[in-house]
């Protein structure tokens, strides 16, 4: 059986934040200065400058996926991989999936594709 993570204890993630404000966040996540694109796709990757990890999404404006990609990242860092990917699959992808449908809203010829990829 899991403990119940008080909202002011560290979060469990190793992140060395407080639960409410990693893990723990109930509020929609900040997608400032992302553009939708035709295809999108979100995950983690190591960043030495920063010395952690980043959440990025990469943006295409066709729907091969050809070509030089946009990058967006959060301004979070992350000191695992691990860390970085909760963060991805319970903030950023609820709010690209919130994104995109409302993007797509009202049009009729418009079709979403939506692939969770673990």
């Amino acid at each position: 059986m899991r403990k119940k993570v008080g909202r002011h204890a560290p979060c469990p993630c190793g992140s060395r934040r407080k639960y409410t404000h990693c893990c723990g966040a109930t509020g929609p996540a900040s997608l400032a200065g992302l553009t939708p694109g035709i295809r999108m796709k979100g995950g983690v990757r190591c960043d030495p400058n920063a010395e952690g990890f980043i959440v990025m999404v990469h943006t295409w404006e066709n729907a091969a996926g050809h070509g030089e990609p946009t990058e967006w990242r959060t301004p979070e860092v992350f000191p695992t991989a691990k860390a970085a990917m909760r963060y991805y699959t319970t903030t950023i992808r609820p709010a690209l999936a919130r994104l995109m449908a409302h993007v797509t809203q009202g049009q009729t010829d418009a079709t979403v594709v939506h692939r969770k990829l673990e």
